[in-house]
């Protein structure tokens, strides 16, 4: 899922990340986009932890650089629970068979045969997260934006 929406101060996030010279940019980028999505992932770990406790020890965030002046940073599932997070984040519908009265499934290695299937209701784990630590991760880049300008940022 791929959320892209403005928030607040990602003006003033720009007007910091100009005064960074250009040699510096790539590492500091990619340790700021990590320890702002951090914000994100912890927050999605505390929505998913009661359902899925497998789910949120897999929450890891990753930083993918697709072209020189911009990267991204990704918070996505990784391991044994990652083929089922979209249906864990949006759920699934009501399945109904379309021509005959019944749906066949194979479940280790037997036939199921079933009338309906119920759906799922989605956690939302990582858009309720988005919405509501989604500030924070900004206000969080443009504090280290400015530990860095003003010399006190930390090696990196």
């Amino acid at each position: 899922m791929k959320i892209e929406t403005d928030l607040q101060g990602a003006k003033q996030l720009k007007k910091f990340w100009a005064k960074v010279p250009y040699s510096a940019r790539d590492r500091l980028e990619r340790k700021i986009l990590r320890d702002s999505a951090n914000v994100i992932a912890r927050e999605a770990k505390k929505n998913v932890e009661p359902y899925v406790p497998s789910l949120a020890k897999g929450l890891k965030v990753t930083v993918l650089r697709s072209t020189i002046e911009s990267s991204t940073a990704k918070v996505s599932v990784k391991g044994k629970a990652n083929p089922l997070q979209h249906l864990w984040e949006l759920g699934t519908k009501e399945h109904k068979p379309k021509s005959k009265k019944l749906m066949a499934f194979t479940w280790d290695l037997e036939k199921v045969f079933a009338r309906k299937v119920k759906g799922i209701k989605g956690i939302q784990f990582l858009g309720r997260a988005f919405q509501t630590k989604g500030g924070q991760a900004v206000d969080k880049m443009i504090t280290q934006l400015k530990k860095y300008i003003d010399g006190e940022f930390k090696s990196l």
